[in-house]
This record gives C-alpha cells, sequence and structure tokens, in this order.
C-alpha cells in the first residue's frame, strides 16, 4: 500500500529569464503586495543608484513623484517605497492596490555612480517576495553587459487589467539621469 500521507509543501522559486513575461498572480499568489529585492553582489565598492519609474500609458514619466530613489523612497499614495538600502541593494516594498489610474507600468532600474561599468558586477538578481518567502527570480551577471552604466532590469505592466512581469535587462551606457530622460523627465541643475 502507498502512504498516502499528505506530503510538506515545498517552496520552489519560479527561475524568470531574459525577456519572459508572465502573469504577476503566477509567482505572488495575491498579485498584488509583494516585495522585490535587487542585490548586486558588489564586492568592488561600486556604489550603484536604484530606481523605480512609474508610467503612464504612453510609458512616460508624468508626475515626478514616481519617481522613487533614494531622495524620494516612496510615492505620494503608497504603491511603491523602499523599505531598506545599501550601496549594492535595494528592497522595495510594492503594494499595487494603492497605485493610482494612471499609473500603468513600474520599471525598476540600477545605475551606476561613478566611472565603473555594469561588467565590472558579479552574480545579480532580482528576487520577489511575498509572506517572507521568495517566489520568483530573475538572475543576471556583468558578464551579461560591456561599456553599459545603467539597466532596466524588470518592469511590472497592467495588460488586459491584469498585472504582468516582465524580465528585460536592458543595459544602457548613460547613468541614472540618462535613465530620468528616457522616461520623459526633465533633470534641474543647481
Amino acid at each position: 500500500l502507498e502512504n498516502s500521507a499528505k506530503k510538506p509543501i515545498v517552496n520552489v522559486t519560479k527561475s524568470i529569464s531574459k525577456g519572459h513575461r508572465i502573469n504577476l498572480g503566477e509567482i505572488v499568489p495575491n498579485g498584488t503586495n509583494f516585495n522585490l529585492v535587487v542585490n548586486t553582489n558588489n564586492s568592488l565598492g561600486i556604489i550603484i543608484d536604484f530606481a523605480c519609474f512609474g508610467l503612464s500609458y504612453s510609458k512616460k514619466l508624468e508626475n515626478e513623484n514616481y519617481m522613487i530613489f533614494f531622495n524620494k523612497p516612496c510615492t505620494p499614495c503608497g504603491g511603491v517605497g523602499i523599505s531598506s538600502l545599501t550601496d549594492d541593494s535595494v528592497i522595495f516594498k510594492v503594494d499595487l492596490s494603492k497605485l493610482p489610474p494612471e499609473i500603468h507600468r513600474l520599471v525598476f532600474t540600477a545605475a551606476i555612480d561613478g566611472d565603473a561599468l555594469l561588467s565590472q558586477l558579479n552574480n545579480g538578481y532580482l528576487d520577489f517576495v511575498q509572506n517572507g518567502n521568495e517566489t520568483a527570480r530573475f538572475s543576471f551577471t556583468g558578464s551579461d553587459f560591456s561599456t553599459e552604466r545603467s539597466v532596466m532590469i524588470l518592469e511590472i505592466y497592467l495588460k488586459d487589467r491584469i498585472w504582468k512581469a516582465s524580465a528585460i535587462g536592458q543595459g544602457f551606457d548613460g547613468r541614472l539621469d540618462y535613465l530620468v530622460e528616457h522616461f520623459g523627465g526633465v533633470i534641474i541643475q543647481e
């Protein structure tokens, strides 16, 4: 006779590869409230500026209050905020249910602050974490890049009223200011 006792559920982390698109509900059970942990495993002392851009349907930053970074750690609605930040890692707390209807996309980025290149970094990752459990991971490595200084790591976007996630991993030669301009923001020089 087979043992019919229930086996414990094992938390399996889903691996997401570059270019992979997935319904958010498949990796975050409640689909709206979770943490994103980004770590570059930076052993060289390179300072990384992490940011999240809350974009409109036209993929533009139409409200500067929805650019979250070290100097502005939370959206006015509380939908995205930084709960922990070091030179090589960040935890973003995300609650999609709090976002205003004009925000259709969140793009999570990392940019070098200084003259280093992303190619100098070790193995990095972005984890989806819910209730203390890692549910999905997108891994990247410095060898994915050459002269790039910033990267769009992941986007979460609304399509047909369903939140989805896409692992981007696209690098750019510019730094954080380049990303701000890329998304339609304006850099004010003081």
